[in-house]
């Protein structure tokens, strides 16, 4: 292992790299994403609130209520 005087040129370098391809492919994605949203358009749904059910307290082995 390499003592905490961070990375070595070299790694730094490659993530260099990787994130410039990153940030050019998240470009390119969000474009498309825009082109796509444009198409559709679709109603949204009311979403129907679920009832929570009380669960009952329980007393464990110790006699605690959980």
């Amino acid at each position: 292992m390499v003592q905490c005087g961070g990375k070595k040129k070299e790694e730094k370098k490659k993530t260099k790299k990787k994130k410039k391809k990153r940030a050019a492919h998240q470009k390119i994605t969000k474009k498309r994403w825009k082109k796509k949203k444009k198409k559709k358009k679709k109603k949204k749904k009311k979403k129907k609130k679920k009832k929570k059910k009380k669960k009952k307290k329980k007393l464990d082995a110790f006699g605690c209520i959980h």
